[in-house]
């Protein structure tokens, strides 16, 4: 497979002339004056955002049914305990290295790159060896 020139153009360092090039192009001062008529223009308000900004915000009975502070805490402290458990568990069962070996490698890389505690590695099973078969003589 052969790289495009798109490729080509982006493994190779930008030089001082080709970089003052792109800068001084046509192809950016058309950016930048679309950019600048962007930010200038004003956008028409819809007739719900003129009413609101016009009569200020009414509140809504629907809007303000949010559930009590008290609920969502309650939440969290059932949560917390539990996500440290399923936590706790999970390495227990690493470090007893009794995890199946795709769960069991991706514990042990997750737990060594982000601490300086290193968990057992699945071992790699030997693939058994074939028994030669002993041939007939002719």
């Amino acid at each position: 497979m052969t790289p495009s020139d798109d490729d080509r153009h982006v493994k190779r360092p930008l030089s001082d002339r080709d970089a003052d090039a792109l800068l001084r192009g046509p192809e950016l001062a058309g950016f930048v004056a679309d950019l600048q008529a962007m930010a200038t223009e004003i956008p028409a308000a819809s007739p719900s955002l003129a009413s609101m900004l016009a009569d200020g915000l009414v509140p809504d009975a629907t809007a303000t049914a949010v559930l009590p502070v008290v609920r969502a805490r309650k939440r969290w402290l059932v949560a917390l305990p539990l996500t440290g458990l399923i936590l706790a568990g999970t390495l227990g069962a690493a470090s007893a290295n009794v995890l199946p070996d795709g769960a069991q490698k991706v514990v042990s890389d997750t737990v060594s790159s982000i601490t300086p505690i290193h968990l057992p590695k699945p071992a790699l099973k030997a693939k058994p060896t074939p028994e030669p078969t002993a041939r007939r003589a002719p």
